[in-house]
């Protein structure tokens, strides 16, 4: 991969209500670049987060294993200090996914309550997550590049608000590039128009999808079939390319 692609829907929450926010963001901290979302609560979310993004730049870390030391050590201390005080019997907690890049490496990285796994080559966390990995477990062994990866983002979020209880909102995808021997090359923002776009296409293609399916039907004509998977195939010629 030449890349980190990242997404999230925009329905977050924090204790006491519902909002729609931007859940991925993108820190510059002195020679480490990193990207991250996340699920859970939003205000121990962000406090984590920022926490995380004080120490980068005060210890000047430039490397992905210094990265990974202050994540553990910030993640450790908001859940044995501030959520272990919460008054509440039921306390809360987040989970977050971090891509970061340091010179020609980027490793993701997954938190999960006190602990971090490094690693996967994808990730999904927050109550959406099952439907996500079982979608891009699905597509993943495809992905060659950032531009496919991407796509597929597109796709399994768009899957997720639909059928995931408690996600809504409207899809982000992000994209962190790295290249060999320059290391980091830009931050991008798929557009809503091209998400837009893409999503529109995903519908039709399903639609197509299920007449193939469900082969057997009185009113089965394989001419018209064709004559609607070509006029689909064509309509792949006018789709945005995302970051273009």
């Amino acid at each position: 991969m030449d890349g980190f692609v990242f997404c999230s829907d925009t329905e977050g929450s924090s204790t006491n209500f519902k909002a729609f926010r931007r859940k991925v963001l993108s820190p510059v901290t002195g020679r480490c670049r990193w990207i991250y979302t996340g699920a859970g609560d939003a205000d121990f979310l962000d406090m984590a987060a920022r926490k995380i993004e004080e120490r980068v730049r005060a210890t000047k870390v430039d490397s992905i294993d210094g990265f990974t030391d202050i994540v553990e050590d910030v993640i450790v201390s908001v859940y044995e200090r501030n959520i272990a005080a919460y008054p509440d019997d039921e306390k809360p907690s987040f989970s977050m996914i971090i891509g970061v890049a340091a010179g020609d490496r980027t490793e993701l990285l997954r938190t999960n309550v006190t602990s971090v796994v490094r690693g996967a080559s994808h990730e999904c966390v927050g109550i959406g997550s099952p439907l996500g990995k079982f979608i891009i477990d699905k597509l993943e062994s495809t992905v060659t590049d950032s531009i496919e990866a991407t796509i597929i983002s597109m796709y399994m979020l768009q899957q997720v608000r639909r059928y995931a209880p408690n996600c809504g909102g409207f899809s982000q995808v992000f994209r962190l590039l790295t290249e060999e021997g320059l290391g980091v090359r830009y931050f991008g923002i798929v557009t809503q128009t091209e998400i837009e776009a893409w999503e529109s296409f995903f519908v039709k293609s399903e639609s197509l999808a299920r007449r193939f399916v469900i082969g057997y039907n009185h009113d089965w004509e394989p001419s018209r079939i064709l004559n609607d998977a070509r006029k689909l195939l064509r309509s792949v010629t006018k789709l945005p390319k995302p970051y273009t």
